[in-house]
């Protein structure tokens, strides 16, 4: 049986939004890694809410959900194994522009700003 940070390289080796890095670099990210599991239902990322880090789906199922003025949602899209969630505001250093919600018991990689 792989260990955690076993685990959390394969999955970082197979997010494509690290596949240009070096070794090392990866090795790095696994590193930093924080491991959360989120029950269903839960809301990881507020939509507004400044960037503090990304996360990546070890397991589980999120939804992305755009929140309107009226309070009603509009689902943009989903987020399974190997896929990343948060990256946007990070790269535009703006605010988060969705909600994302765990639709499943999920095990997330939460890879802090810091």
């Amino acid at each position: 049986m792989p260990s955690a940070r076993d685990r959390l390289a394969t999955l970082v080796e197979a997010t494509a939004i690290f596949g240009a890095l070096s070794d090392d670099a990866r090795a790095a990210v696994v590193d930093a890694l924080e491991v959360r599991d989120v029950r269903r239902g839960s809301t990881i990322i507020h939509q507004g809410a400044r960037a503090d880090g990304l996360y990546i789906v070890d397991r589980g199922r999120l939804r992305v959900e755009l929140v309107e003025d009226d309070g009603s949602r509009t689902v943009l899209g989903e987020v399974g194994r190997g896929e990343v969630a948060g990256e946007m505001a990070l790269i535009t250093d703006g605010p988060r522009s969705a909600d994302v919600v765990a639709i499943r018991d999920s095990r997330l990689a939460f890879l802090p700003l810091a």
